[in-house]
């Protein structure tokens, strides 16, 4: 892990150019925790994750499918809720998945593999938020607290969600506001976003 945060060779790219390079991406668990550590700074952000979320237009509960039109790279993908049809209020997170893509609807398909991880009350504004283990937000939203208290308020989150559904990468992010470092958890239209790679997985890209 250390080679992840020491000397980063950092470059722009579309989520497909990320998952096709050699490089490891980090899973948002991993990611929130270099980030609430300090040991990403706001120069290498926001930057991909490799964990992807699902969640229904806000106010509605999941249809079938999940269809996403991203304007980044003018791709559409997709995935089956079925299981999940008029769940409400609550979002998919899986980090293991095939990503195929259908000729015949003209889109990327996601598969997840192995768990799938509800998040239950999962937010359905932007906004400061609580968030769980794995650095995702939920419940109602909160006041951004003016400092940072180990053991009492680490776990607080700025979201950016769209209002429509979604099924895609989590990116995450960091900056200052009034001298207090801040995490996001980006889950909409973000223009350009990043790759974090170490030296040796830019030196092998190269060759």
């Amino acid at each position: 892990m250390k080679a992840i945060v020491s000397g980063p060779v950092i470059r722009r790219v579309s989520f497909l150019e990320a998952l096709m390079s050699k490089n490891r991406m980090l899973n948002n668990k991993t990611a929130d925790r270099l980030l609430n550590e300090g040991l990403m700074m706001p120069h290498e952000s926001p930057f991909w994750t490799r964990t992807i979320i699902v969640h229904p237009a806000a106010k509605h509960g999941f249809p079938e499918w999940i269809v996403y039109d991203d304007r980044r790279d003018g791709k559409r993908y997709r995935v089956d809720t079925r299981d999940y049809k008029d769940a409400y209020g609550m979002a998919l997170v899986f980090d293991h998945y095939n990503l195929n893509f259908d000729q015949t609807e003209n889109c990327h398909v996601y598969g997840p593999i192995g768990k799938i991880k509800i998040v239950e009350s999962f937010p359905q504004l932007s906004g400061w938020y609580r968030a769980n283990g794995e650095g995702i937000t939920f419940g109602e939203e909160i006041k951004r607290s003016v400092s940072i208290i180990p053991g009492i308020n680490e776990m607080e989150r700025y979201l950016h969600r769209i209002d429509g559904e979604r099924v895609g990468p989590i990116a995450r992010g960091c900056g200052n506001d009034f001298g207090t470092r801040k995490c996001d958890l980006n889950i909409n239209y973000v223009p350009s976003l990043k790759l974090v790679e170490t030296p040796s997985d830019a030196k092998d890209r190269k060759n």
